[in-house]
Formats: structure tokens, sequence, C-alpha cells
């Protein structure tokens, strides 16, 4: 996890040379990968013209860096800070990506004008509902920089294990994937020294992987010393 971290601040110093100045606007990314980290169901939302610009950009450059993966982007994941412009003064909002798609939708709109959920939901693709919502001009407040907390839903007991069953294979498939490769490599090696192996490489290790890949003839144990495997070519 602290690796992906890493990386992604070093890619997007890389991408900030590589893209041209898009206005305004800013972009980070942190690019987590798959089975390591929890896993969300993405969710499809239409952007703001500048933000799909940008994002397209990066897809853009990410591929040309990485041939051969793919990006699943989060949007339930992503915030953003927006300077806002009120008569009484402008504010730096910390917000939810959700939130910053919703409230740009206003620059297109006079201040009296509200907008349905349903006009909501057609242009930027967000479950419907039947309010109704417009700017408020008269807005004030003493910071100058405000976070705006999003309503954090609530997850069942049986999402809760659903998440936790789909971390679980995520990580069974890089497991094995890791365990193969090593002994490709090594041909031979103590369990003790396989197992610090995977640990160095994943930085997490799932019981009971190893017999399964004998199970599944990728390894066997050494007729003279069980806890020693060799790898089945």
């Amino acid at each position: 996890m602290f690796k992906d971290m890493d990386v992604s601040r070093d890619l997007a110093g890389v991408f900030r040379q590589w893209a041209r100045p898009f206005r305004d606007v800013d972009l980070g990314v942190n690019v987590l990968t798959h089975g390591i980290w929890p896993t969300y169901h993405p969710m499809d939302v239409i952007l703001p013209p500048i933000m799909a610009e940008y994002q397209n950009a990066f897809k853009q450059f990410y591929n040309s860096q990485h041939k051969n993966r793919v990006l699943t982007w989060q949007h339930s994941l992503g915030h953003c800070r927006l300077r806002a412009y009120f008569p009484k003064g402008t504010k730096e909002l910390q917000v939810s990506l959700l939130q910053a798609i919703v409230l740009l939708l206003f620059n297109d709109c006079a201040i009296d004008v509200s907008l349905s959920y349903r006009d909501i939901h057609k242009k930027t693709g967000i479950d419907e509902d039947n309010d109704q919502f417009k700017f408020n001009a008269k807005f004030q407040a003493e910071l100058v920089r405000i976070k705006i907390n999003s309503i954090q839903m609530k997850e069942t007991i049986k999402e809760n294990e659903e998440t936790k069953e789909r971390v679980f294979q995520d990580r069974q498939f890089q497991v094995d994937a890791a365990i193969v490769r090593i002994m490709k490599a090594r041909k031979r090696m103590s369990h003790v020294n396989l197992s610090a192996e995977i640990y160095e490489q994943l930085k997490f290790h799932i019981p009971k992987r190893i017999e399964s890949l004998i199970e599944r003839d990728y390894l066997e144990r050494d007729a003279e010393e069980s806890n020693v495997y060799k790898y089945l070519a």
C-alpha cells in the first residue's frame, strides 16, 4: 500500500510535466493495485468537460507508461477543492468529487435559478430524486477554507462480508502468482524462506495457498525434507 502511494506521487510529478496546462484545474491521481486495497464497485458519472478532458489526458499518459494495464476510475472516492465566489467573499470548499460535479452545474445558472434532481441526474448521472436545489448567494462563513462532509452510506453486514470475500479472492490470485514466480526462479525453497519472500514482495500472506498449488501440481514437497518445496515445470 505504501509503495502505491510513493509511486503515485512520482507519477503525478511526471504527469504535470507531460500534460499541457489545463487552465485553473489541477489533477492528482492515486493509482492503486487491484487486490491489495478494498474492492469498490465503479460508479459511472458524467464529468464536467474540463474534468473529463483532464482525466482522458491522464489515461493517455498512463497508457504510454504502462502498455498492458487498465485503469478503473473510482469516482465515489474522489475529492476536490473548489474556489467559490460569493457576494460576501471568496471561499475554498473541500468537497467530494460527486459534490463538486453538482456544484459546478450552477456555474451555468443564474443566481435565482434552481435545478431539480431530475436535471442533476440528467447532467451528471447521479441517482435521481424529487428535490429542488439552487445556489445560495447569501452564504457566509468566518472560515475561508470550508470542508463539506459527505453523507457516508452505512455498509450492511452482508455488504461487509461480500467486500471481505472479494478482497480475499483478489489476494488469493496475487499470492498464487507470486509463489509460482518465485519458485520458477529458485526451483527449490524451504517453507520459511518462501513465506518470507512472499511477504517481502506483497506485504501480506494468505495461509494454505502453498498447499493449494501443491494440489494443482505447481509445486511438490521434497521427498526427504517435508518443509522444502520444489517447482514443477
